[in-house]
C-alpha cells in the first residue's frame, strides 16, 4: 500500500534532521566528541517531536473524516461509534481534539489514548513495536531532562539513527491502518 502524504513528509523531515544532527560517518570505536553527543541528543528530541506530531495528525484526520461522513450521510462508522462517548458527534470531535492537545508522548499509553477511541486496536498492531515506542518515549524523557555532564551512558549517533528508522517501519503499519479507515 502506498504511504500517505503525511508519512512521506515525516520521513523527509527525519532525513533532514539526520543530515543536520548526526555525523555523515559513524565511529568504528563508538567514541564521539561532546558536540556530536549533543547533536545526537538533539536528534533524538527532534525525531520524537516529529513522530509525535505525525501520530497526532493522522489521529485528528481519522476523527475529522468520520465526523464529516456523519454530517454528510448520517452514517456512523466504526470510528464514530468508537469515538462517540458523548451525546453528539460534535462533542466527540471536540473531546478528541482535547485528547490530542493534552497528549504528551508516544508511549503505548499515549497511542492507545489517541487511537482506540477511533476504533484502532493499537495492541493488535505490533507489541514489539509498541514496546520500542514506549522505550523511545522514555529515552526522550531522559535526554530532555538530564544533563550529559556526569552521565554514565551517552547516546550513540548510529544507534539513534537505527532506532528511529525501526520506529518509522512500525509507523508505516499505523499509516496503512489509517489509510484504510479514511477510505
Amino acid at each position: 500500500m502506498a504511504r500517505s502524504g503525511r508519512l512521506v513528509q515525516l520521513e523527509r523531515r527525519l532525513a533532514d534532521i539526520r543530515r543536520t544532527m548526526l555525523p555523515r560517518r559513524f565511529s568504528g570505536t563508538g567514541i564521539y566528541s561532546s558536540r556530536t553527543i549533543d547533536h545526537t541528543r538533539g536528534y533524538l528530541l527532534l525525531a520524537h517531536a516529529e513522530i509525535e506530531a505525525y501520530l497526532e495528525d493522522i489521529s485528528r484526520t481519522i476523527m475529522e473524516d468520520a465526523a464529516d461522513r456523519w454530517k454528510r450521510t448520517g452514517t456512523a462508522t466504526k470510528r464514530t461509534i468508537g469515538a462517540v462517548v458523548e451525546v453528539t458527534v460534535a462533542r466527540a470531535v471536540e473531546s478528541h481534539r482535547d485528547r490530542l492537545t493534552n497528549n504528551h508522548g508516544i508511549k503505548d499509553k499515549n497511542l492507545i489514548r489517541i487511537f482506540e477511541p477511533l476504533g484502532v486496536d493499537v495492541g493488535a498492531i505490533d507489541t514489539v513495536w509498541l514496546a520500542a515506542m514506549t522505550s523511545f518515549g522514555g529515552l526522550r524523557g531522559v535526554v530532555a531532562h538530564t544533563s550529559s555532564i556526569g552521565a554514565t551512558t551517552l547516546p550513540d549517533p548510529m544507534d539513534a539513527l537505527k532506532l528511529v528508522k525501526d520506529l518509522v517501519t512500525g509507523l508505516r503499519k499505523i499509516d496503512e491502518v489509517a489509510q484504510k479507515l479514511l477510505r
